[in-house]
């Protein structure tokens, strides 16, 4: 019997998309773990469209909503885990947001891997697992979502929403975005989110939340960062191995580590930004890539099974210790420096 993964999906266009969306059936949202703005934002906008034509949704994660994102959700789901889904909820189809393979759904993986009937995201680098809308132009997968929103209130399919949809949206697309300052920032997105402001979203409240709202824990975390930073490759990369005992010490919970790329991405004269963080007590590490220039991390991820964008990228690798891990992003970031300066030249 074919296997799922032998079938040739489809890509959808917009108008596709909008018509599968607007089928009527339970459905549930899976967003990648360990989720971002993007994520968070995308998934319950869904929610909320969908529960504008009369059809129950619910949004799940494998790792649930990191705390610094509950204030995006906290009026309209408890919880995102895969025990808190009703249970009433189970002749449903699934579609999944901002998850470029299935592996990245985490424990969902298993359950509802083979399961997914739609997939729309905007990673350039992805690995299709059902129908899909992928727009890689867009800086975000909320982008993709305003535009379905747009395409169904233009044909009359939802006139009436949760207004909260607009503040979820435009928290994907400025999480996604670093506040409007990375390089996949386009005029589209400027465009979109001025759409967006017409209905008063808040934008200083929710960039507070996003962007300047520390706990205690992330600025130990952040210091300890600082302190554990190391210059590679003649300058141009900064990179924090931070060890599972770093994180013990500090009682760090995963999320609590998100912004050390932010840390290294910071140094002066740098192309990339690298952090190798060891998660648990196993021998596998995260790593997390950034560039300030034209090179490519994407592609340095993909050589460890990972990938992402251009400037921001993932991997995950399996070492005898962190600092062999270290040494091998060393190396193809090297490989990728040299590339970059001989296309200077």
């Amino acid at each position: 019997m074919e296997s799922k993964n032998d079938q040739q999906f489809r890509a959808l266009t917009l108008t596709q998309t909008a018509l599968e969306l607007a089928k009527r059936q339970d459905t549930l949202i899976v967003f990648h773990s360990n989720p971002d703005a993007d994520a968070v934002g995308s998934a319950f906008a869904l929610k909320l469209m969908l529960e504008s034509l009369g059809m129950r949704a619910y949004c799940v994660c494998s790792s649930g909503i990191p705390k610094r994102y509950r204030f995006l959700t906290e009026t309209l789901q408890d919880a995102a885990t895969f025990e808190s889904i009703p249970k009433d909820f189970t002749d449903f189809r699934i579609i999944t947001v901002d998850t470029a393979a299935v592996v990245q759904m985490g424990a969902m993986s298993e359950p509802f891997g083979n399961r997914v009937s739609l997939m729309i995201d905007h990673h350039a680098k992805n690995s299709p697992y059902a129908n899909y809308l992928i727009d890689s132009e867009a800086a975000a997968t909320g982008e993709i979502l305003f535009d379905l929103l747009r395409l169904f209130q233009a044909n009359g399919i939802a006139v009436r929403v949760n207004p909260l949809v607009y503040s979820l949206l435009y928290a994907a697309i400025s999480g996604d975005t670093g506040c409007f300052r990375y390089s996949n920032v386009t005029a589209d997105t400027m465009r979109r989110t001025a759409l967006l402001l017409e209905y008063e979203v808040p934008i200083a409240d929710i960039n507070y939340h996003l962007f300047e709202v520390k706990s205690s824990t992330v600025m130990r975390v952040e210091h300890a960062g600082y302190d554990r930073l190391k210059i590679h490759c003649s300058g141009k990369l900064a990179m924090i191995t931070f060890p599972y005992m770093e994180k013990m010490r500090l009682q760090a919970n995963d999320t609590e580590t998100e912004t050390l790329i932010d840390v290294a991405r910071s140094v002066e004269d740098t192309y990339v930004a690298a952090v190798i963080k060891q998660l648990s007590e196993s021998l596998r590490f995260r790593i997390s890539l950034r560039s300030n220039v034209n090179i490519d991390v994407a592609q340095i991820c993909e050589k460890f099974g990972g990938g992402g964008h251009v400037r921001a990228a993932g991997c995950t690798m399996y070492a005898d210790h962190i600092d062999q891990a270290a040494d091998r992003i060393i190396a193809a970031v090297q490989e990728a420096i040299d590339e970059y300066e001989k296309r200077k030249k």
